[in-house]
């Protein structure tokens, strides 16, 4: 996968694992809130405002650990490092109980393959959430731009409010300048009237303004405008503005989450009481101003509520915070201890998310660090392990190729691993045999030393058609083991990719061309391309592309029809190679090898240390970006 397919593919994992993340998140409020129901408002407005960052952090953490998972298996030097370590134990002469190893690698992978069949389920599940991954991400960036439209809406309203006001109010600017002192805000705030506003609003936090609408002067006694001014103020103290900034940023970007509405209200709720309580203590206590005072501004409320970017004294429910107000007062909970719950908060969930997720990363990558530990343990190349190791290490390292191939668990049959080890057990015969250049008997350590040459060609040509650079590195060396024919076989294809003229002309080549290497290179991507798109809704599509590659594709839509049923749908490719017997020749003699050879040539081409060949991954063979 290219690089911007990885990132779209992780940022839409990162919005489904939100939902679960959330819920968690949300859960752990609602517990923090009972734990600290008989505390101040202040100490449950810190919880509110550490879930709601705990929210924002979430996709970020989980974003991040999704791209290093899914880089980790396009990073060829592990791969090599794990052989190459293993190697250099093995000639300083580490020695390891072979039996004992063999018993724990033999446990290790029994227990892979049965919990892998266990979790087939899971993993189709999985297969089908990649596939819409994309498709929920473009839905989640509609719903994103809608709303950031509606916040620069807010914000050009907010800043009219701003440019837009009436004279200061000398007087009570005097007895504002006086509160504000007591409650220590340092800050020049100013007050003014507004026409635009129907309750008391503060707008800005650098340079905070109060705006009060005319009708609060002339309809609200002296006592209560104090009460009102003193519960601006407090907004202003507690920097109220910029946690409310946060708190859009979270709803436009996680707005599809019930939670975050939830979460975003209860700092609402635990603003306006914060605040109320800090208004009451300037009102020396008087509940009964201080109510009335609330009434009066719900009465005169009619739609500040498209301005959600000012704070406005109408926050919470009405007849929740009078009965707060008149209610005997909690004791006061310490900063500390606020402090210690919220730390709690965040710890909890944040452990929890990041086990939840690490176990995630562990489950999808158990094949391939199973066999590279397993090697590494061992200090064993491939020729020197037993049928058992073999066994399991084919098994890993096939759903390893499978994994790095289409960023999905390929479930292969015990049947057709044997079919791919018998691959692999053929170029292993043939590795150091003496036997030259010959085609398709000579030495293959030549074979995997000649792909080198092409490799960073390939790669860059099938990257660029955003093919998996291991289809473009492997289907020559099945077709032609790297060698560009130029004098046709008994079917007349030609070149390193064994283009047949006919199928080469359906892709824009001349006769001519089919020996050059790129050109036919980037048709066989091209051909590729295709096929994944005729069977795309299978969960194997990459192997049938290759095995159409071989066979055509008409032939092998044909074989799916004849072949495949509800049973063995979920490896399309084993079922075919089980069902030999029931297709053509053509099929039984040559056609069922192929994807067994392909993935046996890129076990032996991404871990050739482990099969005594002195080189490196040829998918590591990329050119660098210029």
């Amino acid at each position: 996968m290219t690089t911007s397919q990885i990132l779209g593919q992780a940022a839409g994992w990162t919005l489904l694992h939100f939902i679960w993340q959330g819920i968690l998140i949300a859960i752990s409020l609602k517990i923090a809130l009972r734990f600290l129901r008989s505390h101040s408002a202040g100490a449950r407005y810190i919880a509110s405002c550490a879930a709601l960052v705990v929210m924002l952090a979430a996709p970020v953490i989980t974003f991040s650990h999704l791209v290093r998972d899914a880089d980790s298996f396009n990073a060829k030097d592990r791969l090599q490092g794990a052989a190459t370590a293993a190697n250099e134990r093995a000639g300083a002469g580490a020695q390891l109980n072979d039996a004992g190893q063999s018993k724990l690698l033999s446990q290790s992978a029994s227990r892979s393959l049965l919990s892998q069949e266990n979790a087939s389920a899971l993993r189709r599940i999985e297969d089908q959430l990649n596939r819409v991954a994309p498709y929920i991400l473009l839905v989640w960036l509609a719903g994103v731009v809608l709303l950031f439209v509606r916040f620069i809406s807010s914000w050009r309203g907010t800043c009219a409010l701003k440019r837009e006001v009436g004279p200061s109010l000398g007087r009570w600017q005097a007895i504002l300048d006086q509160l504000a002192r007591r409650v220590r805000v340092s800050r020049p705030v100013r007050l003014c009237e507004s026409a635009l506003v129907e309750v008391p609003t503060v707008v800005g936090w650098l340079r905070p303004l109060i705006l009060f609408p005319a009708e609060a002067l002339t309809g609200l006694e002296p006592k209560q405008l104090r009460a009102l001014l003193a519960h601006e103020l407090a907004h202003i103290r507690r920097y109220d503005y910029l946690i409310n900034m946060l708190q859009a940023l979270v709803e436009i970007l996680l707005f599809y989450h019930p939670a975050v509405w939830w979460v975003s209200r209860q700092v609402r709720v635990e603003r306006e009481h914060a605040c109320d309580d800090l208004a009451l203590d300037l009102c020396n206590g008087d509940a009964v101003v201080y109510a009335r005072a609330l009434l009066s501004v719900e009465e005169m409320r009619v739609g500040v509520r498209g301005r959600a970017l000012a704070l406005a004294a109408d926050g919470g429910s009405l007849i929740a915070r009078i009965r707060r107000i008149v209610a005997p007062k909690p004791n006061r909970t310490s900063p500390l201890a606020a402090a210690s719950v919220s730390i709690a908060l965040l710890i909890a969930v944040g452990a929890v998310n990041l086990l939840l997720l690490k176990g995630t990363q562990a489950k999808a990558v158990s094949h391939s660090s199973l066999m590279n530990l397993a090697q590494a343990q061992t200090g064993k190349a491939y020729q020197a392990m037993s049928k058992d190791e073999q066994t399991a290490f084919i098994a890993g390292k096939a759903r390893d190729i499978a994994r790095r191939m289409s960023q999905t668990d390929y479930e292969f049959t015990p049947a057709f691993e044997a079919e791919i080890h018998k691959s692999v057990d053929y170029y292993v015969r043939r590795i150091g045999n003496n036997q030259g250049e010959r085609p398709g008997k000579g030495d293959a350590a030549l074979v995997f030393e000649r792909g080198q040459t092409f490799a960073p060609a390939l790669i860059r040509i099938f990257k660029a058609r955003n093919i998996s650079t291991l289809i473009g590195l492997y289907i020559p060396l099945i077709e032609s083991e790297y060698v560009n024919l130029e004098t046709p076989n008994s079917m007349g294809a030609l070149g390193m990719f064994q283009f047949l003229p006919q199928t080469g002309e359906r892709y824009g080549l001349t006769k001519q061309e089919l020996t050059d290497v790129e050109k036919s290179a980037d048709a066989a991507a091209r051909y590729i391309a295709d096929s994944l798109g005729l069977f795309h809704n299978d969960s194997m599509k990459e192997a049938l592309a290759l095995l159409s590659y071989n066979r055509g594709r008409r032939k092998v839509a044909d074989d799916l029809q004849l072949v495949i049923d509800d049973e063995n749908r979920r490896c399309s490719i084993c079922a075919l190679t089980a069902a030999r017997s029931r297709l053509d020749k053509d099929f039984q003699s040559e056609n069922v090898h192929y994807v067994p050879l392909f993935f046996a040539a890129a076990i032996i081409g991404e871990n050739p240390q482990a099969f005594g060949l002195n080189l490196q991954p040829l998918s590591s063979y990329e050119t660098p970006n210029r």
